[in-house]
């Protein structure tokens, strides 16, 4: 822990050759303590995975980890099933207090890089997942079968959010597209509103979980809100999605009336 993670040794099975092998992976990881880790987090896709030494079978280590940011006063929770995670990040924490920081939980590696870039950006991490919902119901049919919502996730260049849509059929290809101040502003400007009056509780220090499925949601009932009024709020929403076309996708997009 003085080092800044700490590491759990565990047994895993190889589903296609059954062998067992010892392997290591992490239960937490302290990002001010161990640089060198976060580092990997976020630009080691292998990270995570063990290759079995006998069939070379890359299997996905399902540890659960905890992962901190004091600098930012957040905390993410990867893992795929763990039941009162409160209570089971105060066993992990011990006398520790974490209610003023920012919680979150997220099911596999992928998620937690990208949940890791959402969260030192200078906007909340819906923003994204709301701005990566309303990208990908723009692209036609044919394109969401060929860059599927599972493999649509945000990156980073220096300081500048991505979203990226990978290809589905091609590993590591895929589209890219530059995510401007002017739409994650424009974003947490119209949805914030919303997402504050829906909180069911205080949201710090409470391990929360926003995915894909949540701004689906939360697009869906502004949508339907929208359609409701047929006032101001049905054209702020027209021009944000107006927006993403041309901030993402640098095309003209026209929302028909109903």
């Amino acid at each position: 822990m003085q080092m800044g993670y700490i590491i759990q040794e565990v047994v895993i099975t190889c589903p296609t050759c059954q062998h067992k092998s010892g392997v290591i992976g992490f239960s937490h990881i302290h990002r001010e303590g161990a640089l060198q880790i976060y580092d990997k987090v976020l630009n080691d896709e292998s990270f995570f995975f063990h290759i079995c030494p006998f069939c070379h079978g890359e299997l996905y280590l399902d540890i659960p980890c905890l992962y901190i940011d004091d600098t930012r006063k957040s905390m993410i929770w990867l893992t795929s099933a763990v039941p009162n995670i409160d209570e089971q990040t105060k066993q992990f924490l011990g006398e520790r207090k974490w209610t003023d920081y920012t919680c979150r939980i997220v099911k596999n590696a992928g998620e937690l890089r990208e949940k890791i870039i959402e969260m030192e950006s200078p906007y909340d991490d819906r923003t994204y997942e709301l701005l990566k919902m309303g990208a990908y119901r723009l692209l036609t049919p044919r394109r969401q079968e060929q860059y599927p919502l599972s493999a649509c996730h945000i990156s980073r260049d220096t300081d500048q959010r991505l979203l990226v849509f990978l290809d589905k059929q091609a590993k590591h290809t895929g589209c890219v597209y530059k995510i401007s101040k002017r739409i994650e502003q424009m974003t947490q400007d119209l949805f914030e509103p919303i997402w504050i009056t829906v909180q069911t509780k205080q949201e710090k220090g409470h391990f929360l979980r926003f995915d894909t499925a949540w701004a689906n949601q939360m697009l869906e009932g502004a949508i339907q809100m929208a359609e409701r009024s047929k006032g101001t709020y049905a054209q702020l929403l027209g021009y944000w999605i107006h927006c993403i076309g041309q901030e993402i996708f640098q095309c003209d997009i026209t929302v028909a009336e109903k």
